[in-house]
């Protein structure tokens, strides 16, 4: 029996919270400012709203992280909270390995996601790339669970071939699938990268011409083309 201790996150929630602060305190700033009826300083504006972002991902992150243990045995898979989030996104479920249908890993550029989806029920794990494997044991299970999926492929892709050759009638049971394995084999990455090879272009482009006109969405437009960059490094890698 294995125990991990794993700092998760909904990410639908915490971007609902995220969204739901930045906007109700746009709009107090707003009435604030109405009411005082004068322009600040721009240094102080920026200060303030620097902090402000800064407050808002706090408390938005206290809202929707936690912290589980997931404990792993030859035939079981259990995910408990230790520290539940306010806004959780799922309850505590253990499951047989056997019952698994599917798995899913993705690395995204701003979290990742780890989802087991078996015939009953599905654990979802999302966690933000800056709680690295030295605060908590996220990787060290990803190995161990990734290897417990091997071995109960490997039984059963045996256990296929060996009813072919008896000629006997094939076993209910299949291999688990790997979501992203079957994903990167697709034509969509492929598609995907053109796409954001596409977008890159055009936003460079854009920026070029329009670098010295004092538009204020051209800082937009940067953020865009870094996310553009990773996603481009990210399917040509998986290619």
């Amino acid at each position: 029996m294995e125990k991990y201790k794993v700092r998760t996150i909904s990410v639908f929630h915490f971007v609902l919270a995220f969204i739901t602060l930045i906007l109700s305190c746009a709009f107090i700033v707003s009435k604030i400012q109405e009411t005082i009826n004068e322009k600040p300083n721009e240094l102080i504006v920026f200060l303030f709203f620097a902090f402000l972002i800064f407050g808002i991902y706090w408390v938005s992150v206290k809202l929707t992280s936690g912290i589980a243990e997931i404990t792993l045995t030859k035939r079981k898979i259990e995910f408990k909270w230790l520290k539940k989030p306010i806004l959780k996104s799922q309850d505590d479920l253990s499951f047989d390995l056997n019952e698994i249908d599917s798995w899913n890993i993705q690395r995204e550029f701003h979290y990742d996601t780890l989802d087991i989806n078996s015939k009953f029920s599905s654990i979802s794990i999302s966690r933000f790339p800056e709680w690295r494997n030295d605060k908590d044991d996220y990787q060290s299970f990803i190995n161990t669970f990734t290897q417990k999926i091997g071995s109960i492929n490997k039984k059963r892709l045996k256990k296929i071939k060996r009813n072919i050759k008896s000629d006997q009638k094939e076993v209910n049971e299949k291999p688990i699938r790997d979501q992203e394995a079957i994903f990167n084999s697709s034509i969509k990455p492929k598609i995907l990268l053109g796409v954001y090879i596409f977008v890159m272009i055009l936003g460079v482009f854009y920026v070029y011409n329009n670098w010295n006109t004092g538009k204020s969405n051209i800082g937009i437009v940067i953020v865009g083309l870094i996310g553009c960059s990773y996603y481009i490094k990210k399917y040509r890698n998986k290619k």
